[in-house]
C-alpha cells in the first residue's frame, strides 16, 4: 500500500494490526476498506460504509472516500440484474463534495 496508507494507520495509536487484510475491530471490514472509506479501524463501524436511497427511477448511493490523488485508489460502481453477474455501471452520475481535506462524498 501507499505511504498515505501507512500514515493513516499510524494515526490510530490503538491499532493492533495494521495489515491491509486484517480486521482488528471485527466489524467485517478489513483495514483496506476502512482506509478507502475513511473509517476508524479501531472501532466497529456503526453503519454501513455505503448508504443507499433506493427508488425505481433514481437509486442513490453515497459513501465517504479518501482523496484518490493521495491514495491512488480507484472506486467503481458495479451493477447487476441477477446479483450474480456484476459489471461497471454505464455513465453513473457522480457528484462529489468535500467533508474535510482527506475525504470526499460520492
Amino acid at each position: 500500500m501507499s505511504d498515505d496508507y501507512q500514515a493513516w494507520a499510524n494515526a490510530f495509536s490503538t491499532l493492533v494490526d495494521s495489515a491491509v487484510d486484517a480486521d482488528p475491530d471485527a466489524d467485517g471490514l478489513v483495514n483496506r476498506e476502512e482506509y478507502a472509506f475513511g473509517l476508524d479501524p479501531t472501532k466497529p463501524s456503526k453503519s454501513e460504509a455505503i448508504r443507499s436511497k433506493l427508488s425505481e427511477r433514481k437509486p442513490q448511493f453515497s459513501y465517504a472516500r479518501r482523496d484518490p490523488n493521495r491514495t491512488k485508489l480507484t472506486y467503481t460502481v458495479l451493477v447487476s440484474a441477477d446479483l450474480k453477474t456484476w459489471k461497471p455501471a454505464e455513465d453513473p452520475v457522480i457528484e462529489a463534495g468535500d467533508v474535510d481535506p482527506d475525504t470526499f462524498i460520492q
